[in-house]
């Protein structure tokens, strides 16, 4: 029988706007700033200004991951933590004379003054600025310091020839939106209460380009009872039909509607009503949660099937509207989202925000870039952090285009704040109209000028990508979208306000078509209250967290590798998964909640999280079944520094019968990771392996950096030491020097590499499983003996052509040695509140 285990540690995560959410690399501790990244300890690339001499904002370096103890005695001292910074150090505010004692502490790697240009973005640099025209006002966000006197800020700005975009945020958010000459940025960023700016991006609707069968919305109504009921879904958009709670809402909606809320009434003269002149934001609300009523459903039965009901037809409806003028952009997303975004429809009960619009995160109008992780993108990480029962979901954009005419949509085209870690990213699918016959090329020329795309159907393949879907990754190397659903050709409710657009075209006077990530994240969103609902109502899960909702949706989805132009030289998506097409899959509720049998479902969650140093640990005793286990976290692991790598021995070392193993759980065979710990996402799995019944599963996709590792005592006695283990590689990579399998000894805090020996893989190519052994040479030995030790694996990939790595039957043989000692090696998320996962 099979079992599919999801395990929910804290995934939640935060990071803040300033910095870059990556793991350190090659034994160095990089503070990653987004304007900079740079250890401070080897080389600082800019200089102090001497008008910041005597400014009070600091980055405090921590020697690694953050203990509570640390922060409480920093903060004993009088000084201010603020932001977290990538890697282990905050934002604080002290005094200069304070300076030297809080770098006399023994934890505190390094103190040094937040410099102005720190501040700041590449493109917003004095020597990147002349894209942007020194000579245009242009609009921008800032993020101040929380104690920062935002009425003297605003003098500040207003003496300097600019001014704040006004509204209720103007004085209660320490985020504001302004606008300014660029060449005096790096002016207003002296100041000592401002943290950041970032150029504002406006952002927009992702729709210029039967979902609920494709991902078997229907089985879950038919089999379960799943309709959505007891759930409370936000939309944030244009508007939604004519705008009212009363009967004159179209009947798709009528009397499910929690609230209507116009948040351009937080902006000065903003609209105050919440009717839809657009019909975006109409269509969207239909695909999550609208009754098909006019379209022939029951719902007083519960019958739905064969009408064009969203995909949660019983759930409630939150819906915020964010434009303000027919005609116009989003003229009206706050500078702070979670007080004024997502806390309103938070406090009206709504635990599912969907969000179908976003914006590049640099460049210019005429050349944006994409993948950046700004401010939109921290502000919603820390909304799901600080409430981790709220999920939000945002759309991955539509900037998928063939610019290299290579027949292979181009990567890195992702928006924001779909870069945010902790959201469910949704890129878009095909759906099946086959009877459409339009074809990419026809409907955008400029974008795809080559097939196969250019002569492929928009909508004929489920398993085939939407060509405009933006493809990952994010910048610093997380696997974006997280999953797609279908988003061509979508029939949905059709806004009834006499301004209203049509979408794709018209079905009838109450629906039309629309296509873009804009209708696949609704149809996602809807797909999440029902599987919210069957944590509440069947499992009876009181209150269901973000991740464990994300964690369902992700192991259950379908994959679509190679797509629809298979394996070729257009091959549309990788056969590894997750990637940065079609991220884990296409979302299929009956593989995530209620499997075809033998299969079933087991989930547990830690809502509180891990502090450093703690762990968790189930166990479970299977009889012939086939298990896959899926953990989150983000661990210190195993510097890069230390000594020079060695190639494979290649050389078979013979066992010998006098040999102490050293390892525990050498095989894996206990089904846990104990005693061994982790950094990245190596799997257990029990399909491929060497011997036994289990074997560790590291790579697999691009951007890897996944560890294993456990410590050991060798003793002072021990006249050898010999290594030795299985491995079996399947590799995608050409070229050498890009992928690794490294494995070594390392010091008792992993800092310092004793042993390390390498293999390319690259050069390496496909092995079937086959035995590495090695005798540590004489000056090696002298390294180990008589000290606590750790014994570990890594493997690292490019952002390309991904390799996957098995290991088995591990040993760490020592003659004579006598019992096997195992030093447990603390393993605890490196710095941020809870472990990390990319989301």
């Amino acid at each position: 029988m099979g079992l599919a285990l999801f395990l929910t540690i804290g995934l939640l995560s935060l990071v803040s706007a300033l910095g870059s959410p990556v793991g350190a690399d090659s034994g160095s501790i990089p503070i990653r700033l987004r304007g900079v990244s740079f250890d401070p300890l080897r080389a600082q690339p800019m200089q102090q200004s001497p008008e910041q001499a005597s400014g009070t904002l600091y980055l405090i370096q921590f020697q690694g991951p953050i203990h509570d103890e640390w922060k409480q005695e920093v903060a004993g001292l009088g000084v201010r933590l603020y932001d977290y910074i990538p890697e282990y150090a905050f934002v604080a505010r002290m005094k200069p004379s304070q300076e030297a004692q809080v770098a006399g502490l023994p934890f505190v790697r390094w103190v040094g003054p937040y410099r102005r240009e720190y501040r700041l973005p590449s493109e917003l640099q004095a020597g990147d600025r002349v894209e942007l025209g020194a000579s245009n006002v242009m609009t921008f966000t800032l993020m101040a310091a929380p104690d920062a006197d935002m009425a003297l800020l605003e003098q500040l700005i207003a003496r300097m020839g600019g001014a704040l975009v006004r509204g209720d945020f103007t004085r209660r958010s320490r985020y504001v939106r302004l606008t300014l000459l660029p060449d005096r940025v790096s002016e207003l960023a002296s100041s000592d209460d401002v943290l950041w700016i970032e150029p504002y991006y406006p952002a927009v609707l992702y729709n210029d380009v039967g979902g609920g069968q494709i991902m078997r919305a229907n089985r879950l109504r038919q089999n379960l009872g799943l309709f959505g009921s007891g759930q409370i879904v936000a939309v944030a958009d244009t508007g939604l039909d004519v705008g009212t709670t009363g009967s004159a809402m179209s009947d798709d909606f009528e009397g499910r509607i929690v609230a209507g809320q116009p948040i351009c009434a937080y902006f000065e003269g903003g609209r105050t009503t919440w009717s839809d002149f657009n019909g975006h934001g109409t269509h969207v609300a239909g695909s999550v949660l609208g009754s098909g009523i006019l379209s022939g459903s029951n719902p007083a039965a519960h019958v739905y099937d064969g009408s064009f009901a969203g995909v949660a037809p019983e759930a409630r409806l939150v819906f915020q509207s964010i434009d303000h003028a027919p005609g116009g952009g989003l003229e009206c997303l706050p500078p702070d989202l979670p007080t004024y975004l997502f806390g309103p429809a938070y406090d009206q009960g709504a635990r599912i925000h969907t969000n179908s619009w976003g914006g590049p995160t640099g460049g210019t109008p005429r050349f944006p870039r994409y993948g950046g992780y700004d401010t939109r993108a921290q502000q919603v990480d820390a909304m799901m952090w600080e409430h981790p029962d709220l999920l939000i979901l945002f759309a991955a954009g539509n900037a998928g285009e063939d610019q290299d005419r290579d027949g292979v949509i181009d990567l890195d085209s992702m928006a924001s704040p779909g870069t945010a870690k902790n959201v469910i990213t949704v890129g878009a699918s095909e759906s099946m109209r086959p009877e459409i016959a339009a074809t990419w090329g026809q409907a955008w020329p400029d974008s795809y000028r080559v097939p196969p795309v250019r002569d492929d159907r928009l909508a004929d393949n489920i398993n085939g990508m939407a060509a405009f879907s933006s493809r990952g990754p994010a910048d610093d190397g997380r696997i974006k979208p997280d999953l797609v659903a279908p988003g061509t050709a979508i029939i949905s409710a059709r806004s009834h306000d006499p301004q209203a657009g049509t979408g794709w075209g018209e079905y009838d006077g109450d629906y039309i078509y629309d296509g873009g990530t804009s209708m696949a994240t609704p149809l996602t969103a809807g797909a999440a209250a029902l599987v919210r609902e069957w944590l509440v109502r069947l499992q009876h899960v009181a209150v269901p967290s973000a991740a464990l909702i994300k964690a369902l949706l992700i192991n259950g989805t379908a994959a679509m590798a190679p797509g629809q132009y298979g394996h070729t030289s257009a091959q549309e998506i990788p056969d590894l998964r997750p990637n940065n097409v079609s991220g884990w899959g296409r979302v299929d509720l009956e593989a995530s909640i209620n499997p075809d049998p033998p299969q079933r479902v087991w989930f547990a969650e830690h809502p509180t999280g891990l502090g450093t140093g703690q762990q968790v640990e189930y166990t479970f005793t299977l009889g012939g079944e086939e298990m896959h286990t899926t953990g989150s976290g983000h661990k210190p692991g195993l510097s890069r520094d230390g000594v020079q790598a060695e190639p494979f021995a290649n050389a078979g070392v013979p066992l010998t019968t006098q040999a102490n193993q050293l390892l525990q759980n050498p095989g894996f065979e206990s089904g846990s990771w104990t005693p061994w710990q982790t950094s990245g996402d190596p799997r257990l799995q029990n399909q491929i392996r060497h011997g036994g019944n289990w074997a560790a599963q590291l790579g697999g996709r691009d951007s890897a950096d996944d560890q294993i590792w456990q410590g050991l005592h060798v003793p002072m006695q021990a006249g050898s030491v010999t290594l030795r283990f299985w491995y079996r590689l399947q590799t995608q990579e050409t070229y050498e020097g890009n992928d690794r399998l490294c494995y070594g000894i390392w010091n008792e805090s992993g800092t310092r590499a004793l042993v390390l020996r390498c293999a390319d893989l690259g050069a390496t190519g496909n092995q079937d499983w086959r035995e590495e052994s090695y005798s540590l040479k004489y000056l090696e030995l002298l390294r180990v003996l008589g000290r606590s030790v750790l014994f570990g694996f890594f493997v690292d990939t490019d952002g390309s052509r991904p390799s996957t790595v098995w290991l088995d039957d591990a040993g760490f043989e020592v003659p004579g040695a006598g019992s096997p000692t195992a030093t447990p090696t603390a393993a605890p998320p490196t710095s941020t509140p809870t472990p990390g996962g990319p989301g």
